[in-house]
């Protein structure tokens, strides 16, 4: 069934009638934080990229990151195709990009870290929730958010992979799924659809992909400013949404509290206030980087190991333009 539109002069235009998976999104369209557009292939998923719960405490093992809007909208969103195409063969999942997009709109990376070994979980590098603040200050999920459970209903999927298949909390009795999934941590269903399942061991959610992703059409984040070193020993302890509108972060390191507080300037920049234990702050602000970067290419690119990616914070704190005053450490 096609839905018709009335134009001016009296035209006719047809549209496409709302697909399917567009209604597993609708307590969050109803709350504003996601909005949908669709065309015949793909359901075009816009958000800011940040959840209404808490984010970031429990953390034990923090990159000194902390979650900033992000703007995916437009050219810059998440595309779900509505009709999965299945591949021959399946393809890896990639550690650095989304592999997914939570029905509330916030994006899904795989569960390992960059280095393509390290499970972000065991490392204690994830919130109560299973995000955290990436190095462009993005928050993501790692693992399926099956919280959402509760507001898409039993059975329902709480996020979708972007090769179109959603991804449903799994049936489990003590900690092990009770139906058998293949190695993609996926199954079909007796109406025979397809479908990815979240368990709460290991893989967690899917290695890989069993349809077809555009990567040219996924969107990318864009941070403000460089990423900064782990800080060892600290522990996120709170977090907090200010009347404001700005945003704050307590952390206690060896034994005292140190806060960070964040807000969005009027020229779309955000700016940084750091708080010691004595009270004195230190301020940083910084605009919107232009440049987006590259879009991933594939699935199955090499990977940064740890070192090469410290040596890359190196490079880019030193290079033209992209200096950073140093980020404020506890004992400086």
């Amino acid at each position: 069934m096609r839905l018709v539109s009335l134009q001016a002069g009296g035209r006719v235009r047809l549209e496409s009638p709302r697909p399917p998976p567009a209604k597993f999104f609708q307590a969050f369209e109803r709350k504003g934080k996601v909005r949908l557009k669709w065309d015949e292939k793909y359901l075009v998923v816009e958000s800011n990229g940040l959840p209404d719960h808490q984010m970031m405490v429990g953390i034990t093992a923090w990159n000194l990151q902390v979650p900033i809007s992000h703007d995916y909208s437009g050219n810059n969103a998440f595309r779900i195709p509505i009709k999965p195409t299945p591949l021959a063969k399946a393809t890896a999942a990639p550690f650095l990009n989304a592999i997914a997009v939570g029905v509330n709109g916030v994006p899904i990376f795989n569960p390992i870290k960059q280095d393509g070994r390290t499970d972000t979980i065991v490392a204690g590098e994830l919130d109560r929730y299973g995000g955290h603040a990436g190095r462009g200050d993005d928050y993501h999920y790692h693992l399926a958010p099956v919280h959402l459970a509760k507001l898409v209903g039993k059975g329902k999927p709480v996020a979708f992979a972007l090769d179109g298949y959603p991804i449903i909390p799994a049936p489990e009795k003590n900690g092990r799924p009770t139906i058998k999934l293949d190695e993609l941590n996926g199954a079909k269903g007796r109406d025979g659809s397809y479908a990815y399942y979240a368990t709460s061991k290991f893989p967690y959610i899917m290695p890989g992909f069993r349809g077809v992703v555009d990567w040219s059409l996924q969107p990318r984040g864009r941070g403000v400013r460089p990423f900064t070193r782990p800080l060892r020993g600290a522990k996120i302890t709170g977090f907090t949404r200010l009347k404001n509108g700005s945003s704050r972060l307590r952390y206690d390191y060896r034994g005292e509290t140190w806060l960070i507080s964040w807000s969005s300037t009027d020229s779309g920049g955000v700016e940084y206030v750091f708080t010691n234990p004595n009270g004195k702050t230190d301020k940083e602000s910084y605009e919107r980087r232009q440049d987006r970067g590259r879009r991933p290419r594939s699935g199955g690119r090499r990977e940064l190991s740890d070192r090469e990616l410290d040596d890359l914070i190196d490079e880019l704190n030193r290079g033209e333009g992209g200096r950073q005053k140093k980020t404020p450490e506890p004992g400086n």
